[in-house]
């Protein structure tokens, strides 16, 4: 993967000083620009490094990932070429497992992250949450499940342009949430940085994101909390399991 290619991963805010990247995760069907608004929100001393995956925002010409190795794996390989002190990974729903699988490898190869905020999203050993629809026909079909179990806005069906536009894009994602397992209690070895859950049931950057990201960041304290539910994509979908208390 040449330098263009690990830039593009990335809408990149950077610091005023020495802090770490608060590298930002979207939900499915989403992009970085969802998480903008963060900016105000994070210490000036500390960068923002929005993340697209291929086939969304910036990378929109790419083709969509459908697993979620591949997807850690690319994020992990672009992460290596930011100029970066640090990290804080922050993810929403499928955003949260590949910031959850990127903290995991960081810290397996001995460089945890300085935080870890995972926002709407199941712990990832309490599997899918709702019944697999990413494996049904594309189109109608699938947007029709999706919408029905509360995965997919209503408009997907009304609206045929945007159906057309986002719905691939959709599908692609669902496939790479259900791809996603890892074995054991979720928890991550070490004691290095904050590690955050966030149940939120609104499109981020919420304010509790925001609060959970200024908090980590700032390295005050170790804050533990559990989610209260999740989903695979806004708006709303069926309560999530809890994260383990580290």
């Amino acid at each position: 993967m040449d330098s263009r290619d690990q830039t593009s991963w990335f809408e990149l805010m950077p610091p005023d000083g020495p802090g770490p990247t608060v590298v930002a995760v979207p939900y499915a069907g989403g992009s970085g620009r969802a998480f903008r608004s963060l900016r105000r929100h994070v210490p000036a001393d500390c960068g923002l490094a929005l993340v697209d995956l291929p086939g969304h925002g910036r990378q929109v010409n790419g083709t969509c990932l459908r697993d979620a190795d591949q997807a850690a794996t690319g994020l992990l390989e672009a992460l290596d070429a930011l100029p970066a002190t640090g990290f804080v990974l922050l993810g929403h729903s499928l955003g949260g497992v590949l910031a959850y699988e990127v903290a995991a490898r960081l810290t397996e190869r001995g460089a945890p992250p300085a935080g870890l905020v995972v926002c709407g999203s199941r712990a990832p050993f309490t599997g899918l949450g709702h019944p697999p629809v990413a494996h049904m026909p594309s189109g109608e079909p699938f947007l029709r499940a999706a919408v029905d179990l509360g995965l997919a806005a209503p408009e997907m069906l009304e609206l045929p342009d945007l159906a057309e536009a986002f719905g691939g894009m959709l599908q692609a994602d669902m496939a790479m949430t259900a791809s996603y397992h890892r074995p054991g209690t979720g928890r991550l070895a070490g004691d290095r940085g904050a590690v955050l859950s966030v149940g939120c049931r609104t499109r981020p950057p919420g304010r509790d994101a925001a609060a959970a990201v200024s908090s980590g960041v700032g390295r005050v304290r170790r804050p533990r909390r559990r989610a209260s539910a999740g989903r695979a994509a806004p708006p709303g979908s069926p309560s999530a399991g809890n994260w383990p208390q580290t």
